[in-house]
């Protein structure tokens, strides 16, 4: 009889540890600062006038980001990027490379790089991992953009535009919270699922919409796998890019798995795949009086570490 209770005793408290659920959120400390360590590789395929064209690129990020203060629903923080490095290889041969550590005032892409590094921008960062608030970047860009007086303004506006679609508010909004707004509203147990709705930008603002589940609980953190559908926000819209005039109707699909320290929230480690396909639409301009439709294959793989 006693070992019949035993057994049952057992059983129960192993039922139990199985239905406890976890509040997953972040949790980071006031005055601390945590770290993050990004590449992307992207390959863009386009098909220009029966044309193939192949782009291949690798973006490389370290940021920063200190806590200045916290609360019960958010954090304020200072976040700035520590180095930044993009190279890229030419449908014509020969490759491109541009790194904020470069000193060389001719290479204005490594310069405005460099200018934008160890620069703090203020975000509201909440406990579910979404961001309220940017700090407006106005100063900084008057700053970066100032001491190329003797540049041509619109080889100078391009590089604005680039740099500004890449690392502006809303680009960094959304690059941010594809790794950070992963977190349930609910209380949760392994195998739990959840809907998590965002936007990001990059060429173009999209829509995304994920699953995430808590896959694992391992010694030191949480593993959540996520699968999202993600779509072009306006195909009507019009966007500027490097000049032009375009129109993007793009979609397509995210698989990512992020491990969570159990303590803190925070990034571990995150593995995230792109596939996007569609097209892009040139519109009548100046330069191109007729329209033109240029088919689009991108696949991106970033890897996300302390």
């Amino acid at each position: 009889m006693k070992n019949t209770l035993l057994i049952v005793f057992c059983l129960s408290l192993f039922t139990l540890a199985r239905a406890q659920k976890l509040d997953l959120s972040l949790n980071l400390q006031e005055g601390k600062t945590y770290t993050q360590q990004s590449e992307s590789k992207l390959s863009i395929v386009q098909n220009i006038n029966g044309q193939e064209l192949n782009i291949n690129m690798s973006v490389k990020g370290s940021m920063s980001y200190l806590v200045k203060t916290a609360t019960k629903e958010d954090y304020l923080i200072d976040m700035q990027y520590e180095a930044l490095s993009m190279y890229m290889e030419l449908p014509q041969g020969g490759s491109v490379e541009f790194n904020s550590e470069k000193e060389d005032q001719n290479d204005i892409m490594s310069t405005v790089l460099n200018g934008i590094t160890n620069q703090p921008i203020s975000i509201v960062l909440g406990k579910k991992g979404t961001i309220s608030e940017v700090s407006d970047l106005d100063s900084l860009w008057t700053s970066v953009f100032s001491q190329f007086s003797n540049i041509p303004e619109e080889q100078l506006k391009q590089v604005q535009d680039q740099i500004k679609s890449a690392y502006g508010p809303e680009a960094l909004k959304g690059n941010v919270e594809m790794v950070t707004a992963i977190f349930p509203s609910e209380r949760v147990q392994v195998g739990d699922e959840w809907v998590v709705t965002n936007s990001m930008q990059s060429m173009m603002p999209v829509d995304v919409n994920s699953t995430y589940k808590l896959a694992e609980i391992q010694d030191g953190y949480y593993l959540i796998q996520g699968a999202s559908s993600l779509q072009t926000s306006d195909t009507a819209a019009i966007v500027d890019s490097n000049g032009m005039p375009m129109k993007y109707n793009m979609t397509g699909a995210i698989n990512s798995e992020i491990k969570i320290d159990k303590q803190s929230g925070w990034i571990i480690e995150a593995q995230n795949t792109q596939d996007i396909e569609g097209e892009a639409q040139i519109q009548p301009n100046p330069q191109m009086p007729m329209k033109m439709t240029i088919p689009m294959v991108m696949k991106n793989e970033t890897r996300i570490t302390q």
